[in-house]
């Protein structure tokens, strides 16, 4: 085992003084009945530090590159076989505090002109110093839910609808190419390329003639149309006459709305001795989209994190009962 050990240090020691493994890389694509099918691959020209570690394991299959190297474009080949493979996709993990800093320092990767990407390239969304306060701030004005166990991010209907107005108005600040553009700008600026006169005059520009669309176009319609997504998403009704967004019909009273107050969510109706209340529980703050299903269903999911007063941490259901919340822990 020791030997084992000594051998890999050893040359793992050695590789980083040799060059790197160059490969040359090709692909083909075969035309079959209207169907076009993509052939890649790889195969290494220098092995450089692979001469020390031996050989790259995703280059062993690799196809024959002389086999490729013979095809001519427009050529005719034989398929002697076919086969389909199945597979499963998987969506997309949530973001976390710690992944969504991470997007927000690279955040010019999807911008298609190189010179605006390579622009934003060292300084993407905020600064290494404010990212994770930017963060912070949207979670304390509810723009979105950080949950304080697994930092996984979740949008709020308050954020959706910010985003909903914005993409109705002035849809390009919230595109990471308007940023990048500023930053050209400003770097222009700072090598002298124009004076700072005429970028700050672009600057304004851009300003009054979104100012003026948006007072043209009038976009304060009503919430139903510019929400409705939102609406359908977070299944929440209108109270037309008071504007006010409403998570559902209390399942206490069932005369009175839930409502967002500044302590929680209650009953609109609480001045008739309705008591529905539900704030913060053992230490965790209850999503909105649990509330309404709690409303909906007189249960929630499980719900992760909190915390018994000897600080103990455990997980439980939130179940309607005799007009009261309480906590179940039924697997």
């Amino acid at each position: 085992m020791q030997k084992n050990i000594y051998d890999l240090v050893t040359r793992r020691f050695l590789a980083i003084f040799y060059p790197s493994a160059k490969y040359t890389k090709f692909s083909v694509v075969t035309e079959f009945k209207n169907e076009r099918f993509f052939t890649s691959s790889k195969v290494c020209q220098d092995k450089g530090y692979l001469e020390i570690l031996g050989e790259d394991k995703s280059s062993k299959n690799s196809m024959n590159f002389e086999v490729f190297k013979a095809l001519k474009k427009g050529e005719k080949v034989r398929v002697e076989n076919l086969s389909i493979k199945e597979g499963k996709t998987s969506a997309p993990k949530r973001y976390t505090s710690g992944s969504m800093i991470i997007a927000m320092e690279n955040a010019g990767k999807l911008i298609e002109e190189e010179e605006l990407r390579e622009q934003i390239k060292g300084s993407g969304i905020g600064t290494s110093a404010t990212r994770a306060e930017i963060l912070k701030k949207l979670d304390r004005i509810s723009y979105i839910d950080i949950n304080s166990k697994t930092q996984i991010i979740t949008p709020n209907v308050k954020g959706e609808m910010v985003y909903e107005v914005i993409m109705r108005s002035v849809p390009t600040l919230l595109n990471p190419k308007l940023t990048a553009s500023w930053e050209k700008g400003l770097g222009m600026v700072a090598e002298k390329e124009i004076e700072p006169d005429v970028f700050m005059g672009k600057l304004e520009k851009y300003i009054k003639d979104n100012i003026e669309r948006v007072l043209k176009k009038n976009t304060v319609i009503e919430p139903k149309e510019m929400f409705s997504r939102v609406i359908k998403d977070n299944n929440i009704d209108i109270d037309e006459e008071k504007s006010q967004y409403i998570l559902g019909l209390c399942p206490f009273c069932k005369n009175g709305h839930i409502v967002k107050n500044s302590k929680g969510y209650g009953c609109n109706n609480w001045k008739n001795g309705c008591n529905f209340f539900l704030g913060e529980i053992c230490g965790v703050k209850i999503p909105k989209r649990e509330i309404q299903r709690l409303i909906k269903m007189g249960t929630t999911e499980i719900i992760n994190g909190f915390k018994s007063k000897k600080g103990n941490i455990f997980n439980a259901k939130l179940i309607l009962k005799d007009n009261k919340i309480k906590l179940n822990f039924e697997k």
